[in-house]
């Protein structure tokens, strides 16, 4: 089995797809965190079919098994029921990266 520089092709790009990938987990965080902060927390919402609801904040945004994610629960104003939703990362695009610096503790790995 090749080693992963010789599967990518030299240790140059090898090294931009780890500086890369990096990079998009960072960027990735830091995006998270702002949709966090500016969702429409406790706005209530009529849903088409006459019930009213609200968006209510259920897990703040975090690491977990390697994924980024945060949630939410949207709340009927009566109490009744409530459904629980995740945002999480679910890919990405772009140029790989050729220099950055980034701390591996911004991404939590």
């Amino acid at each position: 089995m090749p080693s992963f520089e010789e599967f990518m092709g030299g240790k140059e790009n090898a090294e931009a797809f780890r500086k890369t990938g990096h990079a998009i987990k960072h960027r990735a965080k830091l995006s998270l965190e702002e949709v966090f902060k500016r969702m429409p927390w406790d706005q209530v919402f009529d849903l088409s079919g006459g019930e009213q609801a609200e968006i209510k904040k259920f897990v703040e945004p975090r690491v977990k098994n390697g994924h980024l994610e945060f949630g939410f629960d949207v709340r009927d104003t009566l109490g009744a029921w409530h459904i629980e939703f995740f945002v999480t990362q679910t890919g990405w695009g772009g140029k790989p990266v050729n220099t950055i610096e980034i701390k591996r503790d911004d991404v939590g790995s």
